[in-house]
C-alpha cells in the first residue's frame, strides 16, 4: 500500500474514532440530563426529609381541639390542649404520624389556586406539625380524592398541593379516633388484682387475687379456679380494643341514647393504683356490636361482636375440671358412694399401710396393694363436662355429697369389686 493510502486510510480511522466518541458523549449527556431531570422531578415531590429520632414534639389542630404532643420519658406525652374530655393518648399513632411525615413523597403536585381550594378542603385542613428545637416541619391535610387513591396536601408556605399515599393522608388526617388510645383496659395483665363481669344483676363471675393465686367469690365460692386460665383471659382483655369513639356522655339522657343506662353486662377490673367500671349494651337486636362506656372517662366507644365475645365468659372456663384435687401420697382416707356401692378406703404412703372398708391391706401382695392406688386415682381423676351452680339437689344427695355422675359409679364399682377380690 502506497503512503498516500495509507495516510486515507488512518485518516478515515480518526474520523470514525471522533465520531464514535462525539456520539458517545453526546448519548451520556443526554442521558445524564434525563438522569438529573428525573430526579429533579423526585425533588420536588419530595415533601419532607428529616430524622425521626430528631423529632420532639408534635402538634396536631383539627377541627376537635389542638393538641402539643412532646416526647417524654421514652415515651410521648399529651403536654397541651384544650380539648374538653379525658384523653389516654395512643402514642404508637403519634409515632406513625413523624415515621410518615420524615420521607413524606407525593405522586404529583399542581398549582395551587387560591380561590379553590376548597374542593380540595385545603381551606380549613387539618394541621400537623414536627418540630426538632425551632425547625419546624408543617403539613397541612386536606380531602381524599373522589377515587380514594390519595389525599390532598400542601405545605403552608407553597404554592402547590400535592397528592399523597392515601393510607399515608389518612393516618396524618387523623381524628380522635387515631389520637385516643383504643384499648379497652388501663392495667397491665400483671397487675390485675380483682376480676368481675354481671348480666344484668347476675354475677357471671368474680375473681379476686389472693397471695398471687386466684380465689372465685361467685358463682361458685372456693371452686378450684386455674390461675393460669384466668392469667390467660386477663391477658387477651389487656389485649381488645375498642372499634372506634362514639361520644362522651355528659348526662343520663346520653346514657339512654345508646341503652346504657340498662347495661346488659358490667365489667369491673381492679390493679392497685387503676379501676375500670365498663357498662355493655348492645348496638341492635341483630347482636351487630356493643355501645361500651367507661364510667371514669364517661367516653361511650364502639366494639365489634367478634371483639366482644369474651362477655359470654362462663366460669367453669376458668376452673380446673378435677373433682379431686389431692394425690395418693398426701391422702389418708376416702369415702365414696354411688347409688348403691359404698366403700370406705384408707391409706398412708409414706407409712406403706393402706385399707379397705376396714380390712387392711398392707400385707397383702403388691398388685392387691397396686389396686387400692389405682381405685383412689380413678375416682381422683374423675373430671366434669358442665356444671350447673343452680341445679337442685336431693336432700339425700347433700347429706351424703354423693357423687353423681354415671361415669364414676361404674369406674368405682369395677375397680372395687378387684380391689375385694384381690
Amino acid at each position: 500500500m502506497s503512503s498516500r493510502k495509507l495516510l486515507v486510510t488512518i485518516g478515515a480511522l480518526v474520523m470514525l474514532m471522533i465520531s464514535a466518541i462525539i456520539g458517545y458523549v453526546a448519548v451520556d449527556r443526554s442521558k445524564t440530563a434525563e438522569e438529573t431531570a428525573s430526579q429533579a422531578e423526585k425533588d420536588a415531590l419530595q415533601l419532607f426529609q428529616f430524622d425521626p429520632d430528631s423529632i420532639d414534639s408534635v402538634t396536631i389542630d383539627n377541627s376537635e381541639g389542638h393538641f402539643q404532643i412532646a416526647a417524654g420519658s421514652g415515651q410521648w406525652e399529651l403536654a397541651e390542649t384544650d380539648y374538653p374530655d379525658e384523653i389516654r393518648l395512643n402514642t404508637a399513632y403519634v409515632t406513625a404520624v413523624v415515621t410518615y411525615m420524615c420521607d413524606l413523597t407525593a405522586y404529583q403536585k399542581v398549582e395551587a389556586d387560591p380561590e379553590k381550594l376548597a374542593s380540595y378542603g385545603l381551606d380549613n385542613p387539618v394541621v400537623v406539625t414536627c418540630a426538632s428545637g425551632n425547625t419546624a416541619y408543617t403539613l397541612c391535610v386536606g380531602n381524599a380524592s373522589v377515587t380514594e387513591e390519595y389525599w390532598y396536601v400542601k405545605r403552608p408556605d407553597e404554592n402547590y398541593i400535592y397528592a399523597v399515599d392515601y393510607s399515608e393522608g389518612e393516618t396524618l388526617r387523623g381524628g380522635m379516633n387515631y389520637l385516643k388510645n383504643r384499648g379497652m383496659l388501663r392495667s397491665l395483665d400483671v397487675s390485675i388484682n380483682a376480676f368481675c363481669l354481671e348480666k344484668g344483676s347476675d354475677t357471671v363471675v368474680d375473681l379476686v387475687k389472693k397471695d398471687g393465686l386466684w380465689v372465685m367469690n361467685a358463682p361458685l365460692k372456693d371452686a378450684n379456679v386455674s390461675s393460669a386460665l384466668v392469667s390467660s383471659m386477663l391477658t387477651s382483655l389487656t389485649r381488645t380494643e375498642y372499634s372506634g369513639f362514639v361520644a362522651t356522655a355528659e348526662n343520663p339522657e346520653d346514657l339512654k341514647t345508646y341503652g346504657l343506662d340498662n347495661p346488659a353486662y358490667t365489667l369491673v377490673v381492679k390493679s392497685d393504683d387503676v379501676t375500670d367500671e365498663l357498662l355493655f349494651a348492645p348496638q341492635d337486636k341483630t347482636g351487630g356490636g356493643w355501645y361500651v362506656l367507661n364510667k371514669a372517662s364517661g367516653q361511650v366507644a364502639s366494639m365489634d361482636a367478634q371483639t366482644g365475645s369474651f362477655l359470654e365468659l362462663k366460669p367453669e372456663e376458668l376452673l380446673i375440671d378435677r373433682l379431686v384435687m389431692l394425690n395418693y401420697s398426701d391422702a389418708r382416707s376416702l369415702e365414696v358412694q354411688v347409688d348403691d356401692v359404698s366403700f370406705t378406703m384408707e391409706m398412708d404412703a409414706q407409712a406403706g399401710t393402706c385399707s379397705f372398708n376396714g380390712k387392711d391391706l398392707s400385707g397383702m401382695s403388691e398388685n392387691v396393694r397396686t389396686l387400692h392406688r389405682n381405685l383412689y386415682d380413678t375416682v381422683a381423676n374423675l373430671t366434669w363436662e358442665e356444671l350447673r351452680p343452680d341445679a337442685e339437689l336431693s336432700a339425700q344427695d347433700e347429706a351424703s355429697g354423693a357423687v353423681s355422675e354415671e361415669t364414676a359409679s361404674e369406674a368405682a364399682s369395677e375397680d372395687t369389686s378387684e380391689a375385694a377380690s384381690g
